[in-house]
């Protein structure tokens, strides 16, 4: 397939105060995976690798006071995903690699990881092919997507019965992994699989296109998806790249960002233009969705090894696994706001009722001059599931109603937006 990257470069300021990461624990770990609870961000579960050369047995841990104390769930273990169904926050997935002395697979825990079960019954396994990603999907406890991968390729599996057994679907990669699995926010038809390749499917998995063969540029793409339309893709070993229509045209979007080897990306839930990645030269932030990257390493050690990072649901603390242990940046007090001179006069009230089903009012009031304003809101992946308010206000009170019907239970973000300006309140939808 032809591909079609056009060059987009802008450069703009970003305004940043003093940041500092502080480790937080499992020092000296190779942490390679971390989730953090969508409806409790004091909750935070996290990974890492074992390693046979260096005697290292990998873990996975879990953290109910935002990381100030952890308990082993899992020892002897080499977790490269862990995955929290958000309808059902007790219900988890953990996908496992292969090395010498560890056995790959799924493990899946349905009381918050107290206990576990092998969950891979259907998927080709053995010591070359390791699990590299396993998602549910947001609005079932039933349906999840996995990916294998190793020295002789892998495959997409799925399952319709909570793990009790995966069937093969056509997409196949050779001699690499699928890597990421992302859901189209609106749809949950369409799924997005990266790997050398990205696979789209719009009918639930059943048949995969490939829109964009990167082969020979990298092994594994990394995915984040901002709304139906925009996608961005870290190709480690190449570029950062961003479409505006689905993956049919993509721009480069890494002005900025030390490049080599992305390990991931991911939008914030709350400000749709903040998006962070990590590469093997560190983490990254963009305040201008992509225009221009700001280095943000402050207080890890020389020579850190980085893999993945992580971000509460109300965006208020960012974590990244390295080979040094799990840490923790505030992000409430790491940004200086753009502008000082932020207007008091938009007012945005919680909705109520919150929690609610399936209908719940937000209010907001408008004061000294006309504004334009718009609400939308956002799961907890940070993808935006609609737009409530989109026009000029004259002053005055407002009410706008938020609709769950369509929508699986889960805390979601509302969003007001006038210019540069964000107000947020999380609601609670409960099914």
């Amino acid at each position: 397939m032809k591909r079609k990257i056009l060059i987009f470069i802008l450069i703009t300021p970003i305004i940043m105060l003093s940041q500092n990461w502080k480790l937080i624990g499992l020092e000296k770990e190779r942490v390679n995976a971390i989730a953090v609870n969508p409806v409790d961000n004091s909750i935070i579960y996290a990974g890492s690798m074992s390693s046979f050369s260096d005697g290292i047995y990998g873990k996975l841990v879990k953290s109910t006071d935002a990381g100030i104390t952890w308990d082993t769930l899992l020892y002897n273990v080499s977790v490269q995903e862990i995955s929290i169904q958000p309808q059902k926050t007790s219900f988890m997935y953990v996908a496992l690699a292969s090395t010498n002395f560890t056995r790959p697979g799924i493990l899946k825990s349905t009381n918050s990881g107290e206990s576990w079960v092998w969950a891979d019954s259907g998927i080709s396994l053995n010591y070359e092919t390791s699990v590299g990603t396993v998602v549910p999907q947001p609005d079932s406890i039933d349906v999840a997507y996995a990916g294998t991968g190793g020295l002789f390729g892998g495959y997409v599996y799925k399952t319709v019965n909570g793990g009790a057994y995966w069937k093969k679907y056509p997409a196949e990669v050779m001699c690499c992994q699928f890597e990421d699995i992302f859901f189209d926010p609106l749809e949950h038809s369409t799924i997005y699989i990266g790997s050398g390749k990205l696979y789209r499917s719009t009918d639930h998995g059943y048949n995969w296109n490939v829109i964009d063969d990167w082969t020979a540029e990298a092994g594994g793409v990394k995915l984040a998806i901002d709304n139906s339309n925009i996608l961005y893709a870290g190709l480690p070993g190449y570029r950062l790249l961003k479409s505006f229509d689905r993956g049919e045209n993509w721009f480069f979007a890494d002005s900025g960002i030390v490049r080599n080897n992305y390990w991931d990306v991911l939008i914030s839930p709350i400000n749709n233009k903040h998006i962070f990645t990590v590469t093997s030269g560190g983490v990254f932030q963009t305040k201008n969705s992509a225009i221009f990257w700001e280095s943000i390493n402050s207080g890890f050690p020389v020579g850190t090894y980085f893999r993945t990072i992580a971000i509460t649901p109300t965006a208020n603390h960012l974590y990244c696994g390295t080979d040094k242990g799990i840490y923790k940046l505030d992000l409430l007090t790491a940004i200086e706001p753009l502008n000082h001179n932020q207007p008091k006069e938009i007012i945005l009230h919680q909705n109520y009722p919150n929690p609610f089903n399936p209908s719940t009012k937000i209010n907001y009031s408008v004061e000294g001059k006309r504004y334009k304003i718009r609400i939308s809101a956002y799961n907890v992946l940070g993808q935006e599931v609609t737009v409530l308010v989109n026009k000029e206000h004259d002053p005055g009170d407002y009410e706008t109603t938020f609709d769950g019907n369509n929508l699986p239970g889960g805390l979601y973000i509302i969003k007001l937006q006038y210019g540069d300006y964000i107000k947020t309140i999380k609601s609670l939808l409960i099914k």
